[in-house]
């Protein structure tokens, strides 16, 4: 026996709550190689081979006509079960046809295959049983699983259909419940006497709620096939007599999915399966005739309007009938049209089809992605890295061609990311044309400026023209700062809650360089609060050499809780004697504030400090040299601008010729305006919208070369 450990844990773990009404037929109708424990309602209770749909199926005069296929299996392997609907009181049968086709090692003890379940358990009966007995088998009944009381029948022969009914009878009481077995009953007639009967004597089953088939072992299960497994309440529920009706069958009824673009037709073709039994008039034939907008075929080659399906008995063997949409239809759809089938004495049955056919589909690119952003590099080291997007085609017309992919002024694109051009071609030699990738990159040469929103234009092949938007940027040079200092030592305390000691006098252990000054300054975490709530806190950096040019100064800051203060900058040219040159508001959130350091010398230092009470910094730097080194080209002396510094307006003259033209930027490298030229000598600029502060205006000429001036807004 196979082990119950192995059949109880799969119960649990592979359960399905799918379950059949009473009464019930499975025909086993599925597709022949498949798996029964696969199938809808079946479910899987252990592992080893499967429980095999094969095709045909048994058959048993005067029992209603088979249909579909079989299942087969023998020794040891997968089990499954049926769920139905949970019967608790009465009499449940279940039939089936039965073919041992070959004994195998089957013992003269043998063991069951079939059975009912209670509930989802391994609580069995009644059981099903086969021995070896001589050259054939016996079959036995058994209200549980127990062999000592199994009773038997004589000797049965192999590759013999047999038609065998079952019934578990619930008795009030304990341990009376009674079960029955009918081999080769008439079908169609009232219920005989039973073939084997025995009582139970053990634990009733509680229900009656699954129907089982098992396969235990080499020696324990034959080789079967089982076919018309019927389960109901009634005698005549599994019963039933062959009709003597003439019918017709059609699998499947609807047949959906015909389509072809106009023009193109036919369809691909379908089909269903015309059987018939009891059919009159043999030999005769089955009229198969299709609607004014489908065609019929009996061999998928030659399709016309009707056919005939022949039939030499009464019974008609599956036949593929093949069906598709005829050629020459408008744009429309195609539904709810019948082909009929009608012969043989029986009820005309219908198949209902289902197409379309469209509109030439519309030729169509696509680009994905359709944005790229992040293009940069420092002026005059072009050209930039090289992005990618991803370019395909579908109903091109012409069928063959070329997509031509064309740049912008400012960027270059190409099919290998070797050889980049104002543009490429990309061909195509079907109406569809896979991903394809096209290289994008800032061409070299550019000014310092933002080159935003250009778009790469992608047509061809009759479809709508798709556009990449390209967006990027060249900077100025990379100034490295001559000071910095971002207060990483400042370590103890937190934003939310500064230390409380002043290390005013302390600040050469902790700050990257020393000769740092200041009071009242206070750890926050990684940054510094200055001042305290009674006296206004300033920080003062070491000497800094600004002898060879204007130099940017930035830090961050931010407003201590409710405080209402400003924060200012100080310039000391000599060292000692500050001279306020900016200020600001703090906020409740940190910003970045940049300040323009002129005049500097070789002793200068810088004082940040606030007007009262307190304040938090970090990120100290200075820019050194902030001119030279964010612009690479100096000042055309030729060149006149004034009035400078200026509140509304600038004049700039003596424009030298082949200026096309004039950016202008704030001190930390963004454009805030353009200016085209056009050959002018000279022009005026609006500066009344501009903040206070130091800009520059940076003149580009036909070659790309630029001079850069200084303007000041008061």
């Amino acid at each position: 026996m196979k082990k119950l450990f192995t059949i109880v844990m799969m119960l649990f773990i592979t359960y399905s709550y799918g379950q059949v009404t009473l009464p019930h037929l499975d025909a086993m109708d599925y597709t022949a190689g498949q798996a029964l424990q696969t199938q809808t309602n079946w479910t899987v209770l252990n592992t080893g081979d499967d429980l095999l749909i094969s095709a045909g199926n048994l058959s048993y005069s005067g029992l209603a006509a088979s249909t579909g296929n079989k299942v087969t299996f023998d020794a040891s392997g997968i089990d499954a079960a049926k769920l139905f609907t949970q019967q608790t009181t009465g009499t449940v049968y279940y039939s089936f046809l039965l073919n041992v086709t070959a004994l195998g090692t089957l013992d003269a003890v043998g063991g069951y295959f079939t059975g009912f379940t209670e509930g989802t358990t391994t609580t069995f009966g009644p059981t099903i049983w086969t021995k070896l007995d001589g050259t054939g088998y016996d079959i036995g009944l058994n209200p549980r699983t127990t062999p000592a009381n199994t009773v038997w029948s004589s000797a049965q022969t192999l590759n013999n259909t047999l038609f065998i009914v079952v019934s578990y009878e619930m008795v009030g009481g304990l341990a009376n419940d009674i079960v029955k077995i009918w081999i080769n009953p008439t079908p169609g007639a009232s219920e005989p006497v039973a073939t084997l009967t025995a009582t139970n004597t053990g634990t009733d089953l509680a229900n009656v709620n699954r129907i089982l088939i098992r396969q235990d072992s080499p020696n324990e299960t034959p080789f079967i096939e089982m076919d018309e497994l019927r389960i109901g309440t009634t005698w005549a529920d599994v019963t039933p007599a062959a009709s003597n009706t003439p019918t017709l069958t059609a699998t499947p009824t609807t047949l959906t999915g015909y389509t072809y673009v106009i023009g193109s037709g036919p369809s691909t073709s379908q089909s269903y399966n015309l059987s018939g039994t009891n059919l009159t008039g043999a030999p005769g034939n089955i009229a198969v005739t299709a609607p004014a907008d489908y065609e019929v075929s009996l061999d998928n080659v030659t399709f016309t309007a009707s056919v005939d399906v022949a039939y030499a008995t009464a019974t008609l063997s599956p036949t593929p009938v093949y069906v598709r949409l005829i050629s020459g239809l408008a744009v429309a759809a195609y539904n709810l049209e019948n082909i009929t089938n009608l012969g043989g004495g029986a009820t005309s049955i219908n198949v209902t089809c289902y197409g379309d056919v469209t509109a030439i589909p519309v030729p169509t690119l696509t680009a994905t992605p359709t944005t790229l952003t992040g293009f940069t590099y420092v002026v005059g080291s072009g050209p930039s890295a090289s992005q990618t997007y991803n370019l395909s085609g579908s109903n091109l017309s012409p069928a063959t061609g070329n997509i031509t992919v064309t740049g912008t002024a400012d960027y270059e694109v190409s099919l290998d990311n070797a050889i980049f051009t104002a543009n490429v071609d990309i061909a195509y030699t079907t109406a569809t044309f896979t991903a394809t990738p096209v290289y994008v990159r800032l061409i070299s040469g550019l000014a310092i400026a933002s080159y935003n929103s250009e778009t790469i234009i992608n047509a061809g092949g009759g479809a709508t023209t798709v556009d990449v938007t390209c967006s990027g940027n060249v900077t100025a040079v990379l100034a490295l700062p001559c000071l910095s200092e971002d207060f990483t030592n400042f370590a103890t305390g937190t934003h939310a809650l500064p230390g409380t000691t002043d290390l005013a006098l302390k600040l050469d252990s902790l700050t990257q360089v020393p000769g740092w000054t200041g009071v009242k300054i206070f750890t926050a975490g990684g940054e510094i609060k200055i001042g305290n709530s009674t006296i206004a806190g300033y920080i003062i950096t070491p000497t800094i050499d600004l002898s060879t040019g204007d130099a940017l100064l930035s830090f961050d800051i931010q407003k201590y809780g409710t405080d209402v203060n400003k924060a200012l900058v100080y310039h000391a040219p000599d060292g000692f004697t500050f001279t306020a040159i900016d200020s600001l508001v703090p906020t409740s959130l940190f910003t970045t504030h940049t300040t323009l350091i002129t005049g500097g010398t070789a002793l200068s230092k810088i004082k940040i400090g606030m007007s009262v009470k307190r304040s938090y910094l970090d990120n100290i730097s200075v820019t050194c040299d902030f001119i030279t080194s964010v612009f690479e080209s100096k000042e055309n002396l030729s060149v006149s601008i004034y009035p400078n510094p200026a509140n509304d307006q600038v004049t700039v003259s003596n424009i030298p010729a082949g200026v096309k033209e004039i950016k202008i930027f704030d001190i930390t490298g963004n454009m805030i305006n353009s200016i085209v030229v056009n050959n002018r000598n000279s022009l005026n600029i609006d500066m009344t919208n501009l903040s206070k502060g130091v800009y520059f205006l940076n003149m580009i000429d036909v070659n790309k070369t630029t001079s850069v001036h200084k303007i000041v807004k008061l």
